[in-house]
């Protein structure tokens, strides 16, 4: 009977040994996922922020060459590339999904075509 219960014991103890180290392999295996996963969350937002920042500045420019359109300074020539470029910016902000960027932009487009 002794021995009956020392190898269930021993069994046990066994089992849990398995177990522990399944446990602590999964463990490290999900803290380096983590980590990974942290790092190219934290690129991805670098990336966001500097397409963002690119589009400031596009839309800055798009706003200059606008006031010289209005004040009839844009040959034909600058305003088609002044309209491709303004699909072009609207494009990428729905890419961002900035919707409320691409209507602000949609309006002043609307705005701007009514002269």
């Amino acid at each position: 009977m002794e021995q009956e219960l020392f190898g269930r014991m021993e069994r046990i103890r066994t089992t849990y040994l398995k177990l522990l180290g399944e446990f602590e392999a999964r463990q490290a295996n999900v803290g380096n996922d983590l980590e990974v996963a942290l790092k190219e969350l934290s690129a991805k937002e670098d990336e966001l922020g500097n397409r963002r920042g690119g589009l400031v500045f596009m839309e800055h420019d798009l706003v200059c060459e606008t006031r010289k359109w209005i004040r009839g300074e844009l040959v034909p020539e600058e305003l088609n590339s002044l309209r491709s470029r303004i699909a072009e910016i609207a494009i990428k902000l729905a890419r961002l999904g900035t919707s409320s960027q691409v209507e602000k932009l949609d309006k002043k487009r609307r705005r701007l075509s009514r002269g």
